[in-house]
């Protein structure tokens, strides 16, 4: 098994950063790593949530939500809990093959 895939769990196929966000219809701006937008967890004038396009973590600098990854975003953003978030969701089908029980030797 892969040392990134734990438990039948393989980060490594979750959607990219960048396509996810935009695909919870979050409007990015700004270059580098970091990019800005507003906040979806509070009403947000200016934007204040820190959005880190390779890893997927995220900060809002105005009501301090913060996650490292996508999944963690995906959890607060619809209520649900981990295993919720990645079965039960549009981030499930990458993952189905990863969350398959590996057999015992």
């Amino acid at each position: 098994m892969n040392k990134r895939c734990k438990y039948g769990f393989c980060r490594e196929l979750l959607p990219r950063a960048g396509a996810y966000y935009r695909s919870q219809g979050i409007k990015m701006s700004g270059g580098g790593e970091w990019k800005s937008a507003s906040c979806p967890f509070h009403e947000d004038k200016k934007p204040s949530l820190r959005l880190r396009v390779d890893s997927g973590g995220y900060r809002c600098m105005a009501c301090g939500a913060h996650g490292g990854d996508i999944i963690a975003f995906h959890m607060r953003l619809h209520n649900l809990g981990f295993i919720q978030s990645v079965l039960l969701t549009e981030l499930a089908e990458p993952l189905v093959v990863a969350m398959i029980p590996s057999s015992s030797s």
